[in-house]
């Protein structure tokens, strides 16, 4: 087991230090110029976001399947990440729009407002957790891991939903028709 850890831990570092050194070296882009390479950032911490809050479901499904504590232990763990990725996508994502939107937040946006909404779900969902006293004693311990089992599906709307918003924007008025950018500017 240790030495596993000790490769994946390498691994992990590798990873990031080769993410990191074509991140730095990629070239400027030619319409956002350096405000581009925080997509290297936040594209991946939403992915990672949605990858850790479908684990949350599944594993949530899991632990009301099988009623097996390991389910629920990864369920938990994977809403800490979901909810610590979604938040670095947040804040990279506002930080990228202020340059090239002229404004951090979009009300308008349904991608923003719902990505919030599921950021403010889990940490809901995170905070019914913290409510059980000693998870492996009472009976209230069951029918409080059963209500956060069933916590996730309930959050894995915003996460669908998402996808659906960016079709409906895309359609409509996307990023670079309300760009400050000249090139994204509306014509």
């Amino acid at each position: 087991m240790k030495r596993s850890l000790l490769v994946l831990s390498l691994l992990a570092v590798a990873g990031v230090a080769t993410g990191l050194t074509f991140g730095v070296n990629a070239p400027l882009d030619e319409f956002q110029g350096i405000f581009q390479k925080i997509m290297y950032v936040h594209v991946p911490s939403a992915w990672l976001a949605y990858l850790s809050f479908a684990v949350v479901l599944v594993a949530g499904i899991g632990y009301l399947v099988t009623k097996r504590h390991s389910w629920d232990r990864v369920a938990a763990s994977s809403a800490e990440m979901g909810v610590f990725f979604t938040g670095v996508a947040l804040i990279t994502g506002m930080l990228w729009g202020r340059p090239v939107w002229g404004t951090f937040w979009d009300w308008g946006d349904a991608r923003l407002v719902l990505t919030a909404l599921m950021f403010i779900v889990y940490l809901g969902y995170l905070a019914l957790r913290r409510s059980i006293s000693n998870p492996d004693i009472s009976e209230s311990s069951r029918s409080s891991r059963f209500r956060s089992s069933t916590c996730p599906s309930h959050g894995s709307v915003p996460c669908t939903r998402l996808r659906r918003s960016c079709d409906l924007r895309r359609s409509k008025a996307w990023e670079r028709q309300r760009s400050t950018l000249p090139c994204f500017a509306r014509s």
